[in-house]
């Protein structure tokens, strides 16, 4: 298990920490620049590391946990001075999609979720989805309507072709 999630060749945690060097490595020549924001590891002082997922068996509350653990080990990354980083977070993506009416609707912003769940549950031991529906009451109950219309778009060319032939 640690194989596929932690250290091994694809591993999230592994892939995460070379991104992040890469991005902030101390060596200038050794950084890369994102597309259309260059020159950003100037401008930022706080990271923090997320992976989303599809995995089911990530979605258990000790798994943020333990991937966070594994995170810390590994960290061994070259990063510049002034980058403060907070742990490790993993988010299923049916969590991101399920805030996706409350963001619209201005309730709160992903990044306000990830800053809380630092100060409230800094050794990640619940999961995000857990830990959103404690602390934010109307997480996930607001709708999203673009959702519901092209649900209904796609119902509706599914009644055309298969019934009205």
């Amino acid at each position: 298990m640690a194989d596929k999630f932690v250290s091994g060749r694809g591993a999230g945690v592994k892939q995460l920490i070379s991104k992040i060097e890469k991005l902030f490595h101390k060596d200038k020549s050794k950084r890369i620049d994102l597309a259309g924001l260059p020159n950003i590891q100037n401008h930022v002082s706080k990271v923090t590391p997320v992976i989303i997922f599809l995995e089911p068996f990530l979605r258990f509350d000790f798994m943020n946990w333990w991937l966070n653990i594994e995170f810390q080990r590994l960290w061994t990354a070259s990063i510049t001075r002034g980058k403060k980083f907070t742990p490790l977070q993993i988010v299923s993506i049916d969590g991101v999609e399920k805030m996706k009416g409350n963001i619209l609707a201005g309730d709160f912003r992903f990044d306000q979720c990830l800053n809380q769940r630092v100060f409230f549950d800094a050794p990640m031991v619940v999961s995000f989805e857990h830990f959103m529906s404690v602390v934010h009451q109307n997480y996930g109950k607001r709708e999203d309507r673009a959702i519901h219309e092209r649900f209904e778009l796609v119902f509706t060319r599914i009644k055309k072709n298969f019934y009205e032939m």
